[in-house]
């Protein structure tokens, strides 16, 4: 061995140590920073399942009757957040049991229950998102539980089913329930309660019709066949702490900003309108494939566009804070203002549903316009007494239907 190759081996030596000492570091610096950030997630998640995050004591402070259960539902509401795949809706929860917050083995939440088997009942479907579900109201105190109560104090035997699920869009809500008629359990009447999570998909997706986080399942699928997205995939999973923080702040920073710096330009102001006037499209086009299921199955369909932080007119101090901060959001290509894209969708579908009026639609947007007192919780979650509110605008409307079918029925003890 030459003098020359000895010395190239020992700096070829050199270079290899130096390389393993800087892999070696990094990949101790990105340890402990995983380690770090798992610490930080673990703190975090025990303090929103406490309900110690400051969120949550604001507002149990802004609504103190809630004190003596609201941190108690808070750990339940985190606990019962696991979810099961659902072919063609994509998720629903999995069984719980709690004191506040009881979810059946088919995925869906308990309702007031008035019903007496020995008579004949009338079977009401109430589909929507989570504002459906009854997020941060008991059992008890949903809007299909209310609506079970009014039911039940006016005689009326009635089985009211919850078929709320956090995130839904409407058209999860129609599959939903084309999959309950194609299973033989056809009801006599079906409410929708939406607007809300449609708009926010349109705006998230900048695109109408889709479910929420879409981006995501499209990740997901193509990992499975592109092996850049399978390394992509790895990484993740090993460091999922670490992004997860930093996915985290970018939200905080992208999509919830206190004020818009940039005058938006007409191109910017039609594609929001356009957008606007495709989910509003998306939306009525739904009702229609609707209508004729429930023609042909002969049951009633009830409508209602629901209310929403940023169509309140009256906001009270702890509302207009979370105005501040839900309503201005960003995505990749526009800046968004939640309350002039949820006003411009409204009234789009109050237009086209203006033209048919055989449909039982009704706009309750505005519910809540001239209410003082607080009734969000956030941008679009109510308080149980805001429930009661929705709950008796609805019974109101489908009294008539029910009592009908009440008559039809002739409400005798089974055989």
């Amino acid at each position: 061995m030459t003098q020359q190759t000895r010395l190239l081996m020992v700096k070829m030596k050199g270079i290899f140590t130096y390389i393993s000492i800087i892999v070696s570091t990094t990949l101790f610096v990105l340890f402990m920073i995983e380690i770090t950030s798992l610490l930080l997630v673990e703190i975090y998640s025990h303090m929103r399942h406490s309900g110690l995050l400051p969120v949550y004591q604001g507002m149990i402070k802004e609504l103190p009757k809630t004190k003596e259960w609201m941190e108690g539902y808070i750990a339940e509401l985190d606990d019962s957040a696991h979810t099961s795949w659902q072919s063609y809706v994509y998720f629903r929860r999995k069984s719980f049991k709690g004191k506040y917050i009881n979810i059946d083995s088919n995925g869906f939440r308990k309702t007031y229950d008035s019903l007496d088997p020995k008579y004949k009942s009338i079977k009401v479907f109430i589909f929507g998102g989570s504002t459906a579900w009854g997020t941060f109201a008991r059992d008890d105190y949903t809007i299909p539980s209310f609506i079970s109560k009014m039911c039940a104090n006016e005689g009326f035997n009635t089985s009211i089913l919850n078929f709320g699920e956090g995130g839904y869009v409407n058209s999860q809500e129609v599959i939903a329930l084309m999959l309950e008629i194609r299973r033989g359990n056809v009801p006599d009447i079906v409410i929708f309660y939406d607007g809300y999570n449609d708009s926010f998909s349109a705006i998230q997706n900048e695109k109408a019709g889709v479910p929420q986080n879409e981006t995501n399942r499209v990740r997901e699928f193509e990992s499975i066949y592109d092996s850049h997205n399978v390394y992509r995939q790895a990484i993740r999973s090993i460091f999922t702490n670490t992004i997860y923080i930093i996915e985290t702040l970018e939200r905080l920073r992208v999509d919830h900003i206190k004020k818009v710096d940039q005058i938006p330009t007409k191109d910017d102001i039609l594609t929001k309108a356009a957008l606007a006037n495709d989910a509003a499209q998306v939306y009525t086009s739904n009702i229609q494939v609707v209508q004729a299921l429930g023609k042909y199955y002969r049951f009633d369909v009830l409508y209602y566009w629901q209310p929403a932080l940023a169509s309140k007119n009256k906001l009270s101090a702890y509302e207009a804070d979370h105005f501040n901060f839900f309503n201005i959001r960003k995505t990749q290509s526009h800046t968004w203002n939640m309350k002039e894209f949820y006003q411009t969708a409204t009234n789009r579908v109050n237009d086209l549903m203006s033209l048919s009026t055989d449909i039982k639609y009704y706009d309750i947007s505005n519910i809540f316009r001239d209410h003082d007192e607080t009734i969000f919780i956030d941008d679009v979650h109510i308080t149980e007494e805001g429930n009661k509110i929705v709950a008796q605008k609805m019974y109101t409307d489908i009294k008539p239907i029910v009592a009908a079918k009440n008559v039809k029925l002739s409400v005798v003890p089974l055989k």
